[in-house]
């Protein structure tokens, strides 16, 4: 049915042409003047009564004067002014928001929609974020690594048209930004703050520098956490499943595979750590995840007590937890409070909206909220999940 609905406008504007069509062979066959005018008349009146009826529920109201003051006479739009647009090439809004491809999930904070949406009218420059239905897909994996950490170069840096530098803005009476967005607004030049909104001129080769420092910064993390590792007993929890034979392995010798459709258990067993409040789990997903709708793969959590009570059950999709794209596999990464009475955990997949495709799972981190876990599997070696080069 839904199918069909898809359609219904067809039918609608097909009819309306044709009824259109029809009448007026009609009124010209007619003789009588009269006829003429009450046929044309009623016509013009039905279309009006119903215009009328749906227009008339909107609620329809220009509350952003600035947006359509065109001209730019208002004092809030001075900023334009002082702002050489074609100095620049592109609007980065932080924090970041990208929602449209049913990939992922990244709701706009800080009123960032709406301001951004203003200064891209406004300044007539194309947007990095997202808000909309139906958004290419492959431009929003290019885009969204600015809210990632940078373990690789952003990938739209090498899509721009130019090297022209970003014009970056932030919300300039509260903030919501991440670590990794609060790292391009360090490597950006401060201009000027209008109309509740921060702007930033971030060049192209300084958003180079920082993917750059950055991945040396995991360099360095990564000896001293093994290092740690390998001379201290630490407390996380680490399964590989090296001992299962995959099709797709993101590190190691093996991986878990499942079928999508299906319902696959990654861990139900004691919770592996204690004496820690919150707890991070992370997984890699793979290995084509931004192929298809492995996004809106559902994933629960069980937590029991020492009673064998559910004291906490959390049911999301795994779209809202993508914290980085690793060659086609998704990281998965989120946190979990642990009361002092629990005592199991159980996390379960399952997909309703895809074909029985096979769907691999691989290093699956249970540890206490900060601490940083290093691996060193097959050539590949890893913080946390990230490769480190």
């Amino acid at each position: 049915m839904r199918a069909m609905g898809r359609f219904g406008w067809l039918f609608y504007y097909v009819m309306n042409i044709v009824a259109i069509y029809l009448l007026a062979q009609f009124v010209q066959k007619r003789k009588s003047k009269l006829a003429k005018a009450i046929v044309t008349l009623s016509v013009v009146l039905c279309y009006s009564l119903e215009a009328y009826s749906y227009a008339s529920t909107k609620n329809i109201r220009n509350d952003n004067a600035d947006i359509f003051d065109y001209n730019n006479t208002l004092p809030q739009n001075a900023w334009i002014d002082s702002l050489h647009t074609a100095d620049y090439q592109s609007l980065l809004a932080l924090p970041y928001f990208n929602l449209g491809t049913e990939h992922v999930w990244i709701e706009a904070k800080d009123d960032m929609f709406t301001k951004c949406v203003y200064v891209s009218m406004k300044t007539g420059l194309p947007m990095h974020n997202a808000q909309a239905a139906r958004s290419c897909i492959s431009q929003a994996y290019m885009n969204i690594p600015f809210t990632w950490e940078p373990y690789r170069e952003y990938p739209v840096l090498q899509d721009l048209p130019s090297q022209k530098p970003i014009l970056t803005i932030t919300n300039a009476e509260k903030s919501s930004l991440n670590e990794n967005e609060k790292r391009i607004l360090q490597y950006s030049k401060f201009l000027f703050s209008a109309n509740g909104i921060n702007f930033y001129k971030t060049e192209v080769d300084s958003l180079r520098k920082l993917c750059s420092d950055y991945q040396k910064q995991l360099s360095i993390e990564y000896s001293n956490t093994k290092k740690l590792q390998d001379s201290i007993k630490t407390n996380y929890y680490f399964q590989g499943w090296d001992s299962l034979q995959a099709s797709a392995i993101y590190q190691g010798t093996g991986a878990l595979e499942g079928i999508v459709s299906k319902q696959t258990v990654l861990y139900d067993g004691e919770i592996p750590v204690r004496g820690s409040d919150t707890v991070e789990v992370s997984f890699m997903m793979g290995n084509n995840y931004t192929g298809d709708l492995y996004g809106r793969t559902t994933i629960e959590f069980f937590i029991q007590n020492t009673k064998g009570e559910i004291t906490f059950h959390k049911k999301t999709d795994v779209f809202n937890y993508v914290k980085n794209i690793v060659d086609d596999w998704g990281l998965i990464q989120l946190q979990l409070a642990i009361a002092s009475d629990s005592q199991h955990l159980t996390i379960k997949l399952y997909n309703t909206v895809m074909l029985d495709k096979p769907v691999y799972f691989d290093n699956l981190i249970i540890k206490p909220k900060g601490l940083n876990v290093a691996c060193d599997l097959k050539g590949r070696k890893t913080l946390n999940n990230l490769p480190v080069q």
